[in-house]
């Protein structure tokens, strides 16, 4: 079974609790738009509202050099110092995770935290496809036979929603049951509104589906 956490309404985001494997987790994804001048009072307000252990992630627009910007900015100085107070862990490795459609310069805006004690069962990367985005996906993968398949995020908030449900339905089914609605999952891409194109791919309207019918 999963629920909806409710979060600040003022915020950008969608969150849940499920149980994956016998463990109860709480997933959270936000978004920030660029013209904010602080986040650092949301994030808060996020984190306190989501049950241990959890994952956070998003499109942030904080760039900082630590998780692979060309500078440091004050949003990235905020999230730098969210972390530290917070304990969370810093998932992203350094990879650049948006490509500017005008400049084609690249940054690591799309974060993602998570309690320490998933930290060491989880591995954090990106991949080269795009799918249409000027955000790179984000694979989040198991470090063990068990507890979670790997799975194909981007932080944006068009259909986040489809796919945590997607997600939380089908974790609970044996781990070596998941070639249904994960298996598709996988390669749906979730982009941030202002970020798509035209040509898109044939899964972005897939995940729509998904979510307007609730599958």
């Amino acid at each position: 079974m999963f629920s909806e956490i409710v979060v600040n309404f003022n915020i950008d985001a969608v969150a849940i609790t499920c149980r994956i494997d016998g463990r109860q987790l709480s997933f959270c994804s936000v978004y920030f738009k660029p013209q904010l001048n602080s986040i650092r009072d949301d994030l808060e307000s996020l984190l306190r509202s989501l049950p241990s252990p959890l994952v956070l992630g998003g499109d942030m627009n904080a760039h900082n050099e630590i998780w692979g910007c060309s500078s440091t900015q004050k949003k990235g100085r905020e999230v730098e110092s969210f972390i530290l107070d917070s304990g969370l862990s810093l998932m992203n490795n350094g990879d650049p995770t948006y490509i500017h459609p005008g400049y084609g310069s690249i940054s690591a805006i799309d974060l993602t935290f998570c309690s320490p004690s998933l930290n060491i069962l989880l591995e954090w990367g990106t991949v080269k496809e795009a799918y249409g985005s000027d955000h790179t996906p984000i694979v989040i993968s198991s470090l063990g036979p068990t507890f979670m398949n790997s799975r194909r995020i981007n932080h944006g908030h068009r259909g986040r929603a489809c796919l945590l449900r997607a997600i939380c339905e089908e974790a609970e089914n044996p781990i070596n049951e998941h070639n249904g609605v994960l298996g598709d999952v996988i390669h749906i891409i979730l982009t941030p509104s202002t970020s798509i194109r035209e040509d898109l791919h044939p899964e972005y309207y897939k995940a729509e589906d998904l979510g307007r019918f609730q599958v």
